[in-house]
């Protein structure tokens, strides 16, 4: 496949001169992106990004005491997921023939389908932070989009190129989002084969972890019968021990679901007749032994798992299975 590309440019429309710097560290370094800044009598503003190939990673980020206007010009059509990480009143529009046409850009994550053309980002005075990826609409088909219909009038309208831009409803950014985000600044290097592979398996967390939002915001009152809430619960974990392993806790989910872990163990308890501790530590194991199979290097399948290192993993399926790691090699 082709390597993706940005199919943007964008410039500063600003009465002050801006001139590019060096000095200047954004809060969220990116590994191995790659990296601009530049400073006026106004400001900074500091720009990252990473092609993974089949997900584009851009990090702005502008310190003002004045507004600016970010004038950007699409290629083509563009499907991202957007965070506004510190959002302090940006907004955003489209130029078309019949008006511009404004998105809403809150302090909430959202998807939008971007047509080509021109757009128009005002930003004013404070600190923002936008991180986006632009990701390819192919990972969300048939028969696995049916789970993910907030986003598939998008994926159709990035599809049969349609002129006018699209937004999803919005979703919290949480401790969990963080966290994703927070892994792939650190993760990302080119001299590893595996590098687009780690990039692509955590913007399909960052998916998933989306879709789980808006079911919710959407079943809400369902949370109140324990049933429910547990099944949630369950398929949350699963998701959380994939891509964090050992790192996934009990204590995220309930964050996410807005209930105390005693509520989701007693639950749990209720209906499965296990803990959810119990549970939780089920899906670790098959996860760290598939993990091992799957590494030629014990620290590298340790550290896959989410542990600190190989002696951290030897004691958890000790403790689990009374098997060292080597035994399932």
């Amino acid at each position: 496949p082709q390597i993706m590309e940005s199919y943007y440019t964008w410039a500063i429309v600003s009465p002050q001169q801006w001139t590019e710097a060096e000095h200047i560290r954004p809060t969220y370094p990116v590994k191995n992106a790659a990296q601009q800044s530049w400073v006026s009598a106004i400001g900074s503003i500091h720009e990252q990004t990473f092609d993974g190939r089949y997900a584009y990673l851009y990090y702005y980020e502008f310190d003002l005491i004045a507004p600016i206007s970010i004038s950007i010009t699409r290629k083509k059509g563009d499907l991202h997921l957007l965070y506004p990480l510190q959002n302090e009143g940006m907004s955003w529009s489209y130029q078309c023939k019949s008006g511009d046409i404004s998105l809403v850009l809150e302090q909430e994550s959202f998807y939008i389908y971007t047509p080509k053309g021109h757009y128009d980002l005002q930003v004013p005075t404070g600190r923002h932070i936008l991180i986006g990826f632009i990701i390819d609409a192919g990972l969300i088909r048939s028969p696995a989009s049916r789970a993910y219909t907030f986003v598939v009038p998008l994926v159709e309208a990035k599809r049969g190129k349609a002129k006018a831009p699209m937004q999803s409803a919005s979703f919290p950014i949480g401790p969990l989002t963080r966290r994703a985000l927070k892994n792939i600044y650190g993760l990302l290097n080119p001299k590893e084969l595996t590098n687009e592979y780690e990039l692509l398996r955590f913007v399909i967390y960052l998916i998933q972890l989306s879709r789980f939002k808006l079911l919710l915001a959407a079943e809400k009152e369902q949370l109140n019968q324990p049933k429910e809430l547990i099944r949630h619960a369950r398929e949350l974990l699963e998701v959380n021990i994939q891509t964090f392993g050992a790192r996934a806790l009990l204590s995220d989910i309930a964050e996410l679901l807005k209930v105390p872990v005693g509520t989701l163990s007693r639950a749990h308890k209720q209906y499965y007749h296990t803990s959810f501790l119990k549970y939780r530590n089920e899906l670790l194991v098959k996860h760290v032994i598939k993990t091992i199979k799957a590494h030629d290097r014990m620290i590298e399948a340790a550290i896959n798992s989410g542990f600190a290192g190989i002696p951290e993993m030897n004691r958890f399926l000790k403790g689990q299975t009374g098997q060292s790691s080597r035994f399932f090699k």
